[in-house]
Parts: structure tokens; sequence; C-alpha cells
């Protein structure tokens, strides 16, 4: 039978069980981008001394970083039936190891996507501290600060980004092979329909769309705090109060221009805007395939200031504000006693902290007024001028003991073991008050799913119960081996809620419903016995939509080459309409995600560290191995239409070094190491899972004292370029790979 990848016709090599959970790439691309940062920095510290018990202490901080990115996309987009598909055999998410797509008798285009980001960001910082010793016993600490940190748009337009797409229609056929683990796209070259000279020139580009990205964040914080301290003869009470305001402002302007259209097939890049290079032979590590296809870069500012103006302008699809504040405030008393036990000394710290927060959480919600199908997969988005402000609020109170005991079993010897309760604060962008409803990946009636999101201002931080044992061994003055378990009781993890509902009334033109175009198109599909691929479907229901069933099944069967549509006359439909929703189309029914506080879990483990110095040769060794086990994971073969709760991150970690401190020489050689581990969940709407593959890599620095005043350094980061890769349910499942260079840092430092 047919589906949204497959049709009668497709060969299937090794094919998945009925029913089985199967994973299929619908899109790989090749990126390379240059990126250009220019960073100052300011410090200033001050220090006054007005008698012997009083220290005065002012510093402020200024940092700006401007960051350039410009990169060039090589898109491999199937947008049909497969002709051949071959799977790995994987009997829990089965996935097409090599698919073919063959566009017989046509050509689909090759993209190019130019992109260029451009953002400046600022710090300013201001503190202030005061060191008061009222007597020989009790001593008071002031603390002021106030920071803001901006990042704003600094691009043309005053954009943050700018995506400007640019192809040409030169693919006969292509394959998507992962069975190395990296996707190896080849294409079948066909340039006959421009000079056929077996390569792309820079006058057979043409354009698509163009959209921009403007967005920005100001956070602002104040805080101050005051704190004590009483000495006695066996121990000290520390003491304190803090107050903490946040402020924190996003702003987020999208717009989408349509230039020729994605079925452009008339060439309008002027050839100076572009350059050629071969995008393939950027790659060291990795094979990409299509050797000798020639690929194009520009700059996406330059190119949409000398290309956009005779088309239509820009459509906003999306506009978003959000402002979330917290304030804290907060007290703290902890008790320090040194004692005996039994002849052993001992040290008991015993404190608790008491917290309350704050927030309020503001969003202008833009109202989306219709979701308009544009093309096979292709979906815009158009707001009304209407904005509902929303706001909320919430409260919450927190007491924070904590308890550490340690005791000296020999003079080298100690154990300790600990007690906390801590917390950790929602992300801000978990607490937003907005709603968005996302465009879907395809039609409905072939099986996408619409994803939304909705903020949650009442989320709670996540508390964590904490556990430690451990002993430390220092066999030499800077020697020592130590070893400990730790377990961490967490609850209020945030989860990922979704529900199904509908949204700002939007109409979904693509439900396959009984008595909608696009039930009519369904059905017209079948009776003339062709596949309902995404291309076949959008455009039999255009056509149904200008010129009504019966012809438009005539002008469908009319241009039918054996039982596929040719792909000209695809782009010529998707260039000439578009669907829009009517009264007969049901509303859509939104995947809905939201944050929530609905998760607990344990995590444990070990960890082992030492180091030894050979006598005084300066010469050391440094080794740490830390493993961390948790109880609650992904599963990679559950029902993708399932949210899943799995705790992020955890993976086991080791460190090997060898260090050199002698003469005014401070080195270190390090092998740093990293499993896999889960990195994010419910990615998408099949909820799919995001690891980070295990990674090593070899990094070195070396400072050298010249004077007492003056340091020149000298770091390398991942000497032996270790690369590196994300993927999904399976490892075949790639979402990301990235060839990492070696990175080098020559600096010094002068103090006065």
């Amino acid at each position: 039978g047919s589906s949204e990848f497959v049709g009668n016709d497709t060969i299937i090599n090794n094919a998945p069980a009925d029913g089985q959970l199967v994973s299929i790439p619908k899109d790989s691309r090749y990126h390379v981008s240059t990126n250009d940062r220019e960073r100052t920095n300011a410090q200033l510290t001050m220090q006054f001394r007005p008698r012997e018990d009083l220290t005065l202490t002012a510093d402020a901080l200024y940092a700006n970083n401007d960051q350039v990115e410009q990169r060039v996309d090589q898109g491999n987009w199937f947008n049909a039936i497969r002709s051949e598909m071959t799977f790995d055999g994987n009997s829990t998410v089965s996935t097409p190891i090599y698919q073919y797509q063959n566009i017989d008798g046509d050509v689909k285009d090759l993209g190019f996507e130019q992109q260029l980001r451009s953002t400046e960001d600022t710090l300013q910082s201001f503190g202030f501290n005061a060191e008061w010793d009222a007597s020989d016993s009790l001593s008071f600490s002031f603390d002021a600060h106030s920071s803001k940190s901006e990042s704003n748009p600094n691009g043309p337009y005053g954009t943050s980004s700018i995506l400007f797409g640019i192809g040409a229609f030169v693919v006969g056929g292509h394959s998507l092979d992962v069975s190395s683990g990296f996707p190896v796209a080849e294409i079948e070259f066909d340039d006959s329909d421009y000079n056929g000279n077996g390569q792309i020139d820079a006058n057979e580009l043409s354009t698509s769309v163009a959209r921009t990205i403007t967005s920005s964040q100001e956070h602002q914080i104040d805080q101050f705090r005051l704190d004590g301290t009483w000495e006695f003869d066996d121990g000290r009470i520390d003491f304190g109060i803090a107050s903490i305001g946040s402020e924190m402002t996003q702003r987020k302007l999208e717009t989408t221009q349509t230039l020729g259209g994605w079925g452009n097939r008339t060439p309008d890049i002027p050839a100076d805007l572009v350059e050629s290079f071969c995008m393939t032979c950027m790659f060291e590590d990795f094979n990409p395939g299509s050797a000798g296809i020639t690929a194009y870069r520009g700059n996406a500012g330059e190119l949409l200031t000398q290309i956009a103006g005779p088309y239509s302008e820009d459509d906003v699809t999306v506009r978003d504000y959000n402002f979330v504040e917290e304030d804290m405030t907060s007290a703290y008393f902890q008790f320090t006693l040194n004692g005996e036990l039994a002849s052993f000394p001992t040290q008991l710290v015993l404190g608790t902290r008491f917290e309350r927060t704050e927030t309020r959480a503001d969003s202008l919600i833009a109202v989306p007024e219709q979701i308009i199908w544009s093309s096979d997969n292709d979906f815009g988005r158009t707001l009304s001028g209407d904005s509902v402000p929303v706001s909320l609020k919430n409260t919450y109170d927190h007491l924070l003991p904590s308890l550490d005991f340690s005791i000296d079993l020999r003079e080298d010897l100690k154990g300790r073991v600990s007690y906390s309760k801590t917390i950790a604060r929602p992300e801000y962008g978990n607490m937003f008050a907005g709603i968005t409803a996302n465009n879907p990946s395809g039609p409905i009636a072939l099986g996408a799913v619409p994803g939304g999101s909705r903020g949650n201002s009442n989320l709670v931080p996540l508390e964590s119960d904490n556990f430690d044992l451990s002993v430390e061994w220092y066999y030499g003055d800077s020697s020592y081996v130590s070893a400990g378990f730790y377990e961490k009781r967490v609850s209020n993890f945030i989860g990922d809620g979704k529900f199904t509902e509908t949204m700002f009334d939007l109409r979904d033109p693509t439900s396959g419903a009984e008595g909608t175009r696009s039930g009519d198109a369904l059905a017209a599909l079948n009776a003339l016995g062709v596949d309902a691929s995404e291309a076949h479907l959008f455009t039999m229901t255009a056509l149904i939509d200008n010129f009504g069933v019966d012809e438009a099944r005539t002008l469908f069967a009319a241009n039918l080459d054996g039982e596929a549509l040719p792909q000209a006359y695809i782009d010529e439909i998707l260039t000439e309409y578009d669907v829009v929703a009517n009264e007969d189309d049901p509303y859509f029914q939104f995947d809905v995600s939201v944050p929530v506080n609905n998760r607990e879990a344990k995590i444990h483990g070990f960890e082992l560290a030492a180091q030894h110095f050979f006598g005084e040769t300066g010469f050391g060794l440094q080794a740490n191995l830390t493993t961390v086990r948790g109880d609650v994971g992904y599963d990679n073969g559950a029902n993708p239409n399932e949210t899943q709760f799995a705790l992020l991150g955890l993976s086991d970690s080791a460190n090997l070094a060898v260090i050199y401190e002698n003469f005014g020489v401070s080195a270190r050689l390090a092998y740093n190491w990293r499993d896999q581990f889960l990195s994010d969940v419910n990615r998408g709407a099949s909820n799919n899972p995001v690891y980070v593959d295990e990674f090593g890599q070899v990094d070195m620095n070396i400072s050298y004292e010249v004077t007492d005043n003056f340091t020149v350094l000298f770091e390398g980061l991942n000497l032996t370029e270790e690369s590196l890769k994300h993927f999904g349910r399976d490892e075949s499942n790639l979402w990301f790979a990235q060839e990492l260079d070696a990175r080098y840092l020559i600096g010094a430092q002068y103090k006065f």
C-alpha cells in the first residue's frame, strides 16, 4: 500500500514488521559556517581603608561582544514517494539506512540557503562592598551589586538573522545513506534545463523564500546582602539576609517574504552576489558524498538588499513579547563547632536557609489569523492585528537545612558525611505566559501532528535532598586519594505535559476529513490509483479549490507521467496557488506542550579522585572518575504519540592529566571523556529523544610567570580534533554531526 513515504512501486529491502515503530528522515543538510567575534572588556576595582577595621571596595565591569556568523546549507529534501528503501533490521525502531528518490523524467531543486546572524551582547556591572571588624570576634560584610546584560540584533535592517533561500533545479534523483553513521547524500546531476555543461553556474540560481528574525533580550539584576560572623574558641556562627531582584524582557519578530517561491525555475540571482565553492570538500573526517557538486555562498544581507525589492512585502509570522520578574528574599544561619569524638578531631557544620520568591510573568500574545498551506509540506502563518495581554503571578517559600560532619581518623585521613536540601529554579523560557501555535510539518491527513506550546508561570523549583559520604587520604604535601558516594532524591522535576486542544480557532485545510477539499482530494487520488504523497495531495487539493472536483481530476490525470506527477507541474501549481482553510475544514487539534512539575527521581553514583606528585620534580598525575545512575530513563521503543519523562544530562565522566608545577611554569595535558547522555526529550510531534554521543578530547594549557606581576599563557583545546554527534532513538537517527577543529589561545596577564 501507499503512504507518505512509500508507494505501490517502492522497492523495500529488509522491510520492518507490520506495526513496528519506524523512523524515516525527510531531510539531510550540510552546513559550512564562518564566525567572527570581537570582544572588548574593561574592569576597574578601587579599594579604600579609612581605618584599620573598615575596608571599602567598589568595582565596575563592562564587556561587549560582537558576533557575526555567515552560513550556507546544502539541502537534501525528500518531497515525494521513495523509489527504494533499505531498513536496518533494528527490532526497537527500524530506520532506513538507505533511501532513494528518482525524479523520473524531471528535476527538482538543490537548495543553498544563505544565513547571516549578527548580534551584539553587552554587560554592565557595578558593585560595592564594605567589611567591618566590629571586634576581635565579630565582623560584618555588606555587599550591593547591580548588573544589566543585553543581547540585541546587529545585522542589516536591524535583524538578528537573515535566511535567504536560493536553489538550482538540477536534481534528477538523490539518495541518503546513513549506514556509516554519517549521512551521505548522493545527487544525480541533471542540468539539461540550463546549458547542460555538467555543473551549476551562478546564472542558473533562483530565489525561493526569505525570512528574517529580530530578537532582543534584556536582563537586569539588583541584589544586596548583609552577612555577619561571630567567632568563639571552638567554632563560629554565620548569619545574614539577602535580596535579589531580577527582570528579564524578551522580544522577537519574524517575517517571511516569498521571492520567486519554492517552485521558481527562473534564474534571478545576479552572478556577482555569490561565489562558487566545493562544500563537500570542506569536510575532513566525514565523507559526505556528492563529489563534484558546486555549491554557492553569498552574504544573505546583501542578497536581500539587492533582490527582495520587486517582490511582495514581508508577512509578519511571529511577534512575541515576554517579561518575567523574580523577587527573592532570604535569611540564613549556620553554626560551626570543632570538637572531638573518641579522641578523633571533628567538625560539625549545621545551618538552615529560608527563601521566599515572588514571580510575575507578562506576555503579549499575537493572535494568529490563519495557517496557510503553501506547498506539499510548507505552511505559512498570518497574524491578526490583535494582541492579548496575559499576566500571571506566583509565590513560593523554601526552608533549606544543611548538615556536614567531618572526622580526622588520622592526621592524613579524613571522613565526611553531609546532607543538604537545595533548589533549582525554573528557566525563564518555561515561565513565559505566552501561547504559541506552530505550523505542522506536513498534511494532517498523512499523519503529521501540529504542535503548540504554552508557558507555565506557576512552576516551582525542583527540590533535591542530597546525601554525601566520602573518605580523603592525604599521603603527601600535594598528593591525595579520595572516594565518595552520593545520592540525590529530587522532586518537582519539570516534565513535558502534552494536551490535545484547539488554538485560536485555527482551521485545518489538510485534514482529509470527509466533505473538505483535502478529503475530496484523497478520494480523487484513490480513484485514480495514485499514491497519496504530500506533493500529490497538495496539488489535487489546490486544483479542487480553484477548479472544482471534476475539472481538478481531469487536470491532474492529464498531467500524470505514469503514476506520478512530474516535478515541473507540482512546482507550477505550488507557485500559483495556496490553500487557505474555509468553514468546511475542522479545527486543528494541536499537540500542546506545557512544562509541569510532575516528576520525582533518584540519582546516585561514585566519585573517585587522585593526585600524585613525584617528589620535588614538579611532575604529577591527576585522575578523576564520576559515575551517574538514575532511576528514570527514556524508552526508545515507546509510542511516539506519548510524551516521556527522563533524567537529562546523566553520564559517566573521567579525566586523566599530566601536570607540571615548578620554576614559574604551570602546565597541564589532559584527556577528558564523557559517556553518551540524554540531552532532550519529546522533540517534535513524534516526541523523540536527543542523545549526545560519547566524546573525548585532549586539552593542554601552559603558563609562565615572567615576573611576579607578568604571566604569559598558552591554551589548546581539542588537540586531536574529535567530532560531535547528536542522534535520536537509534544512532542511525542522526540529528547533528559536527567536525570540530582544535582551538588555541595565547594571552598575557599583568597585575599591578
